[in-house]
């Protein structure tokens, strides 16, 4: 299967969903990173640096800007940030800011106190 590409996601470049890479989470391309797991990284405070060290420099810079619009787009609801799963539906990707806010609401909601902020 060495002619296989992964289908790309949208106008993007660098940014692919394809059912036989990650079971069709956003990815990067020519990388078995997912793009969700490039947010987290620098959720968690690693820096572009920590992120090369971390997966032996499979990160290619040239695509931030793309982890970045989907991210942006899938807060803002432009348009929706979905994934092909494996039998074609399509799911849709939740960032690390969509998971902190219901996270605060359920805490708010439980506890009757202000919703957490970042």
């Amino acid at each position: 299967m060495p002619d296989w590409q992964p289908a790309p996601f949208k106008e993007y470049r660098w940014i692919v969903a394809d059912p036989q890479l990650l079971g069709g989470k956003l990815a990067i391309r020519g990388t078995r990173l997912s793009v969700s797991l490039i947010l987290e990284c620098f959720a968690g405070g690693m820096s572009l640096d920590d992120i090369d060290q971390a997966f032996d420099h499979a990160f290619p810079h040239e695509a931030l800007p793309e982890v970045m619009r989907v991210a942006s787009d899938a807060v803002l609801g432009i348009g929706s940030a979905t994934a092909a799963v494996g039998d074609g539906r399509l799911c849709r990707m939740a960032t690390w800011s969509e998971r902190r806010r219901r996270q605060a609401s359920i805490v708010s909601f439980t506890t009757n106190s202000p919703p957490l902020t970042h």
